[in-house]
């Protein structure tokens, strides 16, 4: 009986629509575990929505931060292009001028080496920037002296 009542079941899927998050730069290019690194993204939302991962380790978000981007958001709403649009023609020239997007974020303790950083939010996923973790010029030596 429990297996005909699982039968008669629907299923509701509703799909919402995701943008394609991109990764512009990371300022610096390379960073020591521990260090900030302040990447510029589009679009951002806010710091409890975004998961940025470096070298497959969760990075600690400092900051989510949108910078001149109200008259870009107000055009984007009047031309009804969404916050998605990657191209909404009346009003590319203003946000590319006015609004700047940056995420601040602390380097995780991964080993050193050239790997990737990809950003994920109510937006959705990203492409994956290029990235250099800086390892400690620490060569082991404790400092003694051989007397020599």
């Amino acid at each position: 009986m429990f297996l005909l009542l699982l039968a008669c079941t629907e299923t509701t899927t509703t799909t919402l629509p995701t943008c394609s998050v991109e990764l512009v730069t990371a300022t610096p290019e390379s960073a020591l575990p521990g260090d900030e690194v302040v990447l510029a993204a589009s679009p951002v939302t806010v710091d409890y929505d975004t998961a940025l991962s470096l070298a497959g380790a969760r990075a600690e978000i400092v900051s989510v931060d949108r910078t001149g981007c109200d008259s870009c958001d107000t055009c984007l709403t009047d031309a009804e292009c969404g916050t998605c649009a990657t191209d909404c023609d009346a009003c590319d020239a203003l946000c590319d001028a006015t609004c700047v997007e940056t995420i601040t974020f602390i380097v995780p303790d991964v080993e050193s080496g050239v790997t990737t950083i990809e950003l994920f939010n109510t937006h959705g996923g990203s492409n994956r920037l290029s990235f250099e973790v800086l390892g400690t010029s620490d060569s082991g030596d404790t400092g003694t002296d051989s007397g020599e």
